[in-house]
């Protein structure tokens, strides 16, 4: 019969903290993805296009963590109002907090290389939202390998 081979103590601590690292690398790139101004393509809001009802159709996400999100035609229309909160959780979601109620929660994103507009895109989706959005001066290419949470793809 054969004996099971044992684990060093060593050898699993190696190996735990190559895991801390690659997920908090993978926190850290993907939040400095998201500092900077992005321009709205395309929002839904369970399932239905909300592109008209949204005021200034940009995100400007900062590095202390504010973000600064559409306002609502008809309602959050000063600045105040359409500031909120973000940032990257221990699982690598995206988390917005505004008192917009379409830009609000616990979101998947995927970065992708826009073919078509040659900026950085990602998407972001919660079980309600779904948004296409560009980054303002970025460029195709520039960035490396880009994290994909959950696998969200554009439709």
């Amino acid at each position: 019969m054969r004996r099971p081979k044992k684990i060093s103590v060593t050898k699993l601590l190696i190996v735990i903290s190559v895991l801390s690292f690659m997920m908090t690398s993978c926190s850290r790139n993907s939040a400095n993805l998201f500092v900077g101004v992005w321009t709205i393509e395309d929002i839904a809001y369970k399932g239905k296009d909300i592109g008209e009802k949204i005021s200034l159709n940009a995100l400007v996400f900062k590095e202390n963590h504010e973000v600064l999100v559409p306002g609502i035609v008809g309602e959050l229309l000063n600045k105040k109002d359409r500031q909120g909160k973000w940032n990257i959780d221990e699982e690598v979601f995206l988390n917005l907090t505004s008192n917009n109620q379409y830009i609000n929660g616990r979101a998947k994103y995927c970065f992708e290389n826009s073919e078509d507009e040659e900026l950085l895109k990602v998407v972001i989706e919660t079980e309600e939202l779904y948004m296409e959005a560009f980054k303002l001066f970025s460029k195709n290419g520039t960035y490396g390998r880009l994290p994909c949470i959950n696998s969200v793809q554009s439709k």
